[in-house]
């Protein structure tokens, strides 16, 4: 099951077959149960308010059953509910460049949450943070990519050599 809260039963759920009616409502509970806010919108501030519980013994908040609020929870809250990967920051379902980029972008920053790449519960954008986005990187659904409109290796490179000879030619007044 992996989790010892109600989010680690969707996938028993799935697997014993039950009915769209039925995961629509458990979804709406996992929904709620994700709502650490109270704000009635599960969002990058609900991980937020989670990461501020770390130590806690509330078992509202502990996700994972462990008796203690830690990171194990947050990633079983960006798992179950979010339906998402660490590394996520903008919690579209996949670890890609967006996310690579909001860790970037706030690098040594302090005080900042989710959405800005702070996601190892520190509060600070560092190294931890990029090692969760690139241990994820590309998970989710893939990128989209046209792998008709890509040369081969040996087309790429005669490309190159021709743009550097037409690039000489035109220099040297051809």
């Amino acid at each position: 099951m992996g989790y010892l809260d109600l989010a680690g039963y969707r996938d028993e759920l799935l697997a014993s077959g039950a009915s769209e009616a039925v995961l629509s409502e458990f979804d709406g509970v996992l929904q709620r149960r994700g709502d650490f806010d109270g704000n009635q919108i599960l969002d990058s501030a609900d991980i937020d308010e989670l990461l501020t519980r770390f130590g806690d013994d509330d078992w509202f908040s502990d996700l994972d059953g462990s008796g203690i609020v830690d990171l194990a929870d947050v990633e079983a809250l960006v798992a179950t509910i979010f339906l998402t990967r660490m590394g996520d920051a903008d919690l579209d379902g996949s670890v890609s460049q967006s996310d690579l980029d909001a860790v970037l972008l706030n690098w040594g920053s302090t005080g900042l949450g989710w959405a800005a790449g702070s996601l190892d519960g520190d509060g600070t954008v560092g190294q931890a943070d990029l090692n969760a986005v690139l241990l994820n990187w590309g998970a989710g659904e893939p990128p989209v990519v046209d792998f008709a409109n890509i040369p081969e290796p040996a087309t790429a490179v005669l490309l190159v050599v021709g743009i550097f000879a037409r690039a000489r030619r035109h220099r040297d007044g051809a």
